[in-house]
């Protein structure tokens, strides 16, 4: 598969590499394949993540495939296709497309609400560890931002 080639090449690049930051990875996966071209790397924020758990944005109020007892539960179910529709369909098999067979709901959602209004702020034990690290000189104090 294409993902483990890209594991691979990064896991050799990372050998007897220090990382000091998270934002250390990016240089290591950027510098982890040269040609044709080096992987592209997308810093992420707190307003990338959206909110997709809210009852009135599904389309769908279950992915289960039976209605009554004795009929296929989720965890049967192999694999599952969208349609751009919104129409699901779904597998037990591998082989045997079905449509989901629940009615979907007729919502018209434009943008989904972002998970977090703002940053999450750092726990207080969270923040004494990063200071405890500062004080043994694991961190050095360029990185002390928090």
């Amino acid at each position: 598969m294409e993902c483990d080639s890209v594991h691979s090449a990064i896991e050799t690049r990372l050998k007897n590499r220090a990382i000091h930051l998270p934002c250390d990875y990016a240089s290591i996966w950027r510098e982890a394949r040269k040609k044709p071209f080096p992987y592209d790397v997308k810093y992420l924020s707190h307003n990338f993540f959206r909110d997709y758990s809210r009852t009135e944005t599904m389309r769908y109020e279950s992915i289960r495939p039976g209605k009554k007892l004795g009929d296929p539960v989720v965890t049967d179910i192999r694999s599952i296709k969208y349609d751009p529709c919104g129409i699901i369909f779904y597998s037990l098999n591998f082989d045997d497309w079905r449509e989901l067979p629940r009615r979907p709901k007729q919502c018209v959602v434009s943008a989904f609400p972002g998970l977090f209004p703002e940053k999450l702020p750092v726990s207080l034990r969270k923040w004494m560890d990063l200071q405890g690290l500062l004080k043994s000189k694991v961190l050095l104090v360029s990185w002390f931002c928090f």
